[in-house]
């Protein structure tokens, strides 16, 4: 599966990315995965984090260590459906949030 990298994007090891756009300026922590999403510009993902199922992760957004985005959209505004972040899960279809995990 192809993906796209922008420019000065930073992969942590053992970083997976399968059919995803990571905008530029983006940092990708150890192990975190990116599959079939689109991260935008200046996004950092912390260590084990997981962004799936079609997620769009809006520019400047930070997800801390161990979160998980799946088929959802997450900005600096709002971010809708179900976040789960380590041992905390939440249900939503729209909350004000900009960072989750840290």
């Amino acid at each position: 599966m192809r993906s796209v990298l922008g420019e000065e994007v930073q992969v942590g090891d053992e970083c997976r990315i399968e059919g995803g756009y990571v905008f530029e300026g983006c940092k990708l922590g150890n192990g975190a995965r990116i599959k079939d999403s689109v991260v935008g510009e200046g996004v950092s993902i912390a260590e084990g984090a997981i962004v799936e199922n079609g997620s769009l992760i809006g520019s400047q957004v930070r997800l801390g260590k161990g979160a998980k985005v799946s088929g959802m959209r997450v900005s600096i505004e709002e971010y809708d459906g179900d976040v789960e972040s380590g041992d905390n899960t939440r249900e939503s279809r729209s909350i004000s949030a900009a960072v989750f995990g840290y």
